[in-house]
């Protein structure tokens, strides 16, 4: 199958960075590039979220997200048989 070239534009600092990090996958820049296009014409849609820095800190973290999926699945759980008790436990 016949090749194409596109050229990239990106600032030296997030160049120099991204390779580190793909160089700890073990793959390149084009690699990267062909895996994110065919994945775009597989799934007819950018294949990652794009969200702004203010709603990506906004996100829940790890501690959050554990803690999320420990009140969900019933793990860890304190349970109080009104607000008082509660309070009492947790020395407030």
């Amino acid at each position: 199958m016949a090749t194409k070239t596109i050229t990239v534009r990106v600032d030296a600092d997030t160049k120099i960075k991204a390779e580190m990090i793909l160089d700890e996958i073990g793959i390149n820049t084009t690699t990267l590039f062909n895996a994110c296009l065919k994945a775009l014409v597989r799934e007819q849609k950018i294949p990652f979220a794009l969200v702004s820095n203010e709603y990506a800190q906004k996100m829940p973290n790890d501690i959050t997200l554990r803690a999320m999926y420990e009140s969900e699945n019933d793990i860890n759980l304190r349970k109080f048989d009104n607000a008082e008790d509660m309070f009492k436990e947790l020395a407030i």
